[in-house]
This record gives C-alpha cells, sequence and structure tokens, in this order.
C-alpha cells in the first residue's frame, strides 16, 4: 500500500510540475478581470471608503489596469477577512502572481486529496487519464482566466466531505462556513446537509458551521463597520442582468430579461424538492452520497454563478469517477473509454471558457449535475442488497 502510493506521488509531482510551468507561463496572456476587484477593495477598506460604489472602486482599478469599464464587488462582506490582507501589498502585478499561485497550489492539493480518499490505489491504472480530466476542468481554466476566488469554494467543499467522513463534524462545519463569501452557490448543501444532521441529532457540523459564520461576519465588523449597510443598499440593485452558467439565467435568455423571476424559479423549485427527499427513510450511505451530487445541482439552479464558482464541482465528479473505475462489470478498456469521454467534454467546456463563452457553459454544468446522481442510484441499490443478504 505504501509502495504504491509512494508511485503515485512521484508520477503526481512530475506531472504537477510540468503543468505547474506551463499554466504560469499560459497566465502571461490572461486578462485576470475578477482579481482587481479584491485588490482595489482592499485598498479602499484600507481608507474606510465604500468598495461597493462603482465610482470609489473605478478610480483604483483604473490606476492599474484599464479593462474598458469597472469590476464590481458583489461578494457579502464575510469576504472582507480573505482580502483585506491583500491592503499589505503596493505591487499588484506581483500579489497577482501570487494569488494565481496559492489557487494553481489549492486546487492541486485539493484533486490529490480527494483521489486518494475516492478512488484509492486503483487510480495508478488510469493515472495520466485522471490528470487529463483534472487539469483540463474548464471552472480551473476560468479561475485561471479571472484569477477569481473560486480556489476557497473548492477548499471549502473539499474540507467539508473528508472531514464530515473523519467524523470531524464541528471542523468541518466551520470550513465549510468559508463558503459563505458566496453563499448561493452552496445553498442547496446547506439545506440538504445541515436538515439531515438536525434529522439525526447530530449538531457538531452545524455549530462549526454557526461559529465560522460569527467569526467571518465579526472579522467584518471590524474591518469596516459599515460594510453591511455599504453592502445592502448596493444589493438594492443587484446584476441580475448577466449572463452566467446558471439555469435561470439560461431560461431568462430564452424568454427575455424583463422577467427576472426566471432566474429564481430553478432555486424555487429545488428547494421543497430537496426537502421532500429529505422526508425519506435515507442511510448513511445515501445521504453522504446525495451531499456530493447536490453541489453541481446548486452551482446549476443558484440565481447567480460563474465558472470559477463551480471549480467546488470537482469533488462531484471524483467521486463519480471512483464508481466508474470500481464498476466491476467493466474492463479496463471499457472504463479508459468513458475516462476519455469525460476528457472530451472538458475540452469542450474549455472552447466556451478560451472563447469568453460562459454563458453557453450551461450545458456543461447541467450534464455534470445530472451524472452527478449516479452514485446515489448505486449507493441505494447497493445499501438495499446488503439489507437484504443480512436479513
Amino acid at each position: 500500500m505504501k509502495m504504491g502510493w509512494e508511485l503515485l506521488a512521484k508520477k503526481y509531482i512530475l506531472i504537477v510540475l510540468i503543468l505547474f510551468f506551463t499554466t504560469l507561463l499560459s497566465q502571461l496572456s490572461f486578462p485576470k478581470y475578477d482579481f482587481i476587484q479584491y485588490w482595489s477593495s482592499a485598498q479602499l477598506l484600507d481608507k474606510g471608503i465604500n468598495p461597493y460604489i462603482e465610482e470609489n472602486i473605478g478610480a483604483i482599478e483604473i490606476t492599474v489596469r484599464d479593462f474598458g469599464g469597472v469590476i464590481r464587488m458583489w461578494n457579502p462582506p464575510f469576504i472582507f477577512l480573505l482580502i483585506y490582507p491583500l491592503k499589505f501589498f503596493s505591487n499588484y502585478n506581483l500579489i497577482e502572481s501570487l494569488w494565481v499561485l496559492l489557487s494553481i497550489i489549492t486546487y492541486i492539493v485539493c484533486a490529490f486529496l480527494l483521489i486518494r480518499k475516492y478512488i484509492g490505489e486503483k487510480c495508478l491504472n488510469y493515472f495520466l487519464l485522471l490528470c487529463m480530466i483534472i487539469f483540463v476542468f474548464p471552472p480551473l481554466w476560468a479561475m485561471l482566466h479571472m484569477a477569481q476566488i473560486g480556489f476557497v469554494l473548492l477548499f471549502a467543499a473539499t474540507s467539508y466531505l473528508l472531514l464530515r467522513d473523519q467524523k470531524k463534524y464541528f471542523l468541518a462545519g466551520f470550513l465549510l462556513s468559508i463558503s459563505l463569501i458566496k453563499p448561493h452557490s452552496f445553498y442547496l448543501l446547506y439545506l440538504f446537509s445541515f436538515a439531515s444532521d438536525i434529522k439525526c441529532k447530530n449538531f457538531k457540523a452545524i455549530f462549526g458551521f454557526t461559529t465560522g459564520l460569527f467569526c467571518l461576519f465579526g472579522s467584518s465588523l471590524i474591518i469596516e463597520p459599515n460594510g453591511w449597510s455599504w453592502y445592502f443598499e448596493a444589493m438594492a440593485s443587484p446584476p441580475v442582468y448577466f449572463k452566467t452558467t446558471t439555469l435561470g439565467s439560461f431560461l431568462m435568455d430564452i424568454f427575455g430579461f424583463e422577467y427576472k423571476f426566471l432566474r429564481f424559479l430553478p432555486m424555487l423549485i429545488c428547494i421543497p424538492l430537496c426537502l421532500f427527499v429529505l422526508t425519506k427513510n435515507l442511510n448513511e450511505q445515501v445521504v453522504r452520497a446525495i451531499t456530493i451530487a447536490i453541489i453541481p445541482l446548486s452551482q446549476l439552479t443558484t440565481p447567480y454563478g460563474w465558472p470559477a464558482d463551480q471549480l467546488a464541482m470537482l469533488p462531484a465528479i471524483i467521486y463519480l469517477l471512483s464508481f466508474v473505475i470500481s464498476d466491476e462489470s467493466l474492463n479496463t478498456a471499457k472504463i479508459k473509454i468513458r475516462l476519455t469521454f469525460f476528457i472530451l467534454l472538458n475540452l469542450l467546456g474549455y472552447v466556451c471558457v478560451s472563447t469568453r463563452s460562459y454563458d453557453e457553459l450551461v450545458w456543461y454544468t447541467a450534464l455534470i449535475s445530472f451524472v452527478s446522481f449516479a452514485p446515489i442510484r448505486k449507493s441505494y441499490t447497493h445499501c438495499k442488497m446488503s439489507a437484504i443478504l443480512l436479513a
């Protein structure tokens, strides 16, 4: 077992180094729009100036780089704790490069931990194919193109799922609270997971999440006492006009952007469906499968989201691949064909990202959401058969 993981580590490190430097070189031509809003907001917060006002943040951004428009801040003040340290870096190009470096390292570490947990040593037989799936993952390149904060969402999702499996519920909930920088992206995960915990009378994860929430809320007030009032003033006119990779945005694009309720319709349908599922008697294995699969569905049906946010779908994809690789009805050739199919899907998604056709990527999000539910059926069938045999 130990030798197998040593071999995996050597292979992984070699490929990571090659892709790592290739990625860094390719960054030279990427516009990296979104990071400038984080850095500019930190400079404004340091001076006690409202970062949610377009004129304020635009005045800072134009001194660094001109994108032909203002990149506004829409994240809630929960994000203040994460971006405030950026005020200490006056060299914008340096901190931007360090931000990209941190995002790459976080992605690589999360991918490695997820593969090790869900696939195990069987990944050695399909190592190159799995690496191609992981490194052609469209949300990864969207994050790198925009220098977005999606890696934080991936870290939160990965930490939560892995720590729950280790029964470290408080720490799992505490780290999940980091995702509150974009709470709409995980709304179904919050609802299903915490409602399941309440049903099982396990409140440790909820307590951890609540503790993290108060830490983020308290730190936001310390950094800027007026932050929340500024945020709610900005949200009086929310950015519902953006075309994004969500089902609601897709519906608005078809029927007209004047029908704003369409952006929220998928979410309003999914919430009661999620509550209905919770009324069923589900065992721990099925609950685990649903908890993982519900992340892509949450990303698809949220009213607002970008491809970089969907980096958090990686655990669901790797979990799904673990079922493909461990399927005893498939020989090696058939498994490789299925893995190759995932590579082709990712390549098609990458085309949308590279041409900045983000709204057209909704097909990819929808497909991943659909196939992510396959492990639920297999887990349910397996548990049902086990119950019959035990009886």
